[in-house]
């Protein structure tokens, strides 16, 4: 991340910087590990970036999962994080997620849920199994969610979700929100803000990362980011918002809106991490994640027990298994491989930067480039 805020930012031209650039980022084996532990979900929300699955077939044993898992956490560094990353909870997950528990007690393992893991409790109670964290979205007020949620009764079951996670958790451990900005709530920010629960701790607001066509529409344009900026930074006065940005197009409208001095110079002070860049913009914590180094964020193990390049889930697993998407495109490159007790943490995960590189990320590190060009040029505001 160094070497990219270098050369993206600051205009380093030195010669091989690209290339080392690729080099740590290979090196530096991402300190998150993300299973999808199911592909088939009762909800189909519009701006959702998992291809609706139609079934389970050629999904592997539960215990393929566990072996799996444990192969891979068990070579991570120190105090790794593990999350639950979708679509829904089922009992048959316990099974890894103790298996991971007990190898790694110094991990942190959370849950991306929508409220659904309520239809299990009694599962999850008799295990004795706790999350240390639970993130429940609420992309707005109840019509404006549901509607989102392509669901009548899907605001309510977060609120249920929300309310109950202590259940769940473990002592410490504390319940977050995430609000996806969409064409459809862009404007209802202050509203959501006023009717989050009190047990939300850490409230967090991102874009639509449109890697399915499907969704594209739903991307805000110039003036509906504006509207949604406004909120937010009225939003922050009221409790803290962390704004996440996975796109660079994101970073041209939030320059537009902010202006263009006060975005350069509060990027110009950005905390560097190991994927993300961090700063302070009209008072809002904003973190990017440049996609042209997005493997460094998290390991994905798939459903399948495939290691996949990011947004490889905008896919069916029989579409990533045949090779082929429904629009023709050749998928093999979304695919690291099979993970199994034999499987190495570092080579699987350089062979993933390999393959991202080569198919992904020089055209991803072009847009980027050419993205803060154009912030470069824009004209302050008056």
């Amino acid at each position: 991340m160094d070497y990219w805020f270098s050369y993206i930012f600051l205009g380093n031209q030195e010669k091989g910087i690209v290339e080392k650039m690729y080099r740590a980022l290979s090196m530096e084996v991402p300190r998150i590990l993300s299973v999808v532990g199911e592909r088939i979900c009762h909800l189909q929300c519009r701006h959702c970036i998992f291809q609706k699955e139609q079934s389970n077939k050629g999904m592997p044993e539960d215990n393929e999962l566990v072996a799996a898992a444990q192969a891979i956490v068990k070579q991570m560094q120190p105090n790794p994080s593990i999350v639950h990353e979708g679509r829904i909870f089922k009992p048959s997950h316990l099974a890894w997620l103790q298996a991971i528990r007990e190898m790694r007690p110094d991990g942190r393992i959370g849950m991306i849920d929508n409220g659904s893991y309520l239809r299990h409790i009694n599962h999850t109670d008799s295990s004795g199994f706790r999350f240390d964290w639970l993130d429940i979205s609420i992309d707005g007020p109840e019509t404006i969610h549901n509607w989102q949620r392509n669901s009548d009764n899907s605001f309510a079951a977060a609120l249920i979700g929300i309310k109950n996670a202590h259940r769940i958790l473990s002592a410490t451990g504390g319940v977050h929100s995430l609000l996806t900005l969409t064409r459809i709530n862009y404007a209802s920010i202050l509203e959501t803000c006023a009717i989050l629960p009190e047990e939300i701790k850490q409230w967090h607001i991102t874009t639509l990362t449109p890697a399915r066509p499907e969704i594209g529409h739903l991307v805000l344009s110039d003036d509906e980011f504006l509207v949604s900026w406004h909120q937010i930074r009225q939003a922050n006065r009221i409790r803290p918002v962390m704004f996440r940005l996975y796109v660079a197009g994101d970073l041209l409208k939030l320059a537009k809106a902010t202006g263009r001095e006060n975005f350069l110079a509060s990027f110009q002070k950005a905390r560097v991490d190991f994927s993300s860049i961090s700063f302070d913009v009209d008072g809002v914590r904003v973190i990017y994640y440049p996609q042209s180094v997005s493997p460094a964020e998290t390991f994905l193990l798939d459903a399948d027990t495939c290691y996949r390049v990011p947004y490889s889930i905008a896919y069916t697993l029989e579409e990533l298994t045949k090779g082929i998407s429904r629009y023709d495109e050749n998928l093999e490159k979304y695919t690291i491989g099979k993970v199994d007790t034999a499987s190495s943490f570092r080579l699987l995960y350089k062979k993933g930067v390999a393959q991202w590189k080569d198919n992904f990320s020089k055209k991803l590190l072009q847009e980027e480039n050419f993205i803060f060009k154009q912030i470069q040029a824009l004209e302050e505001r008056g």
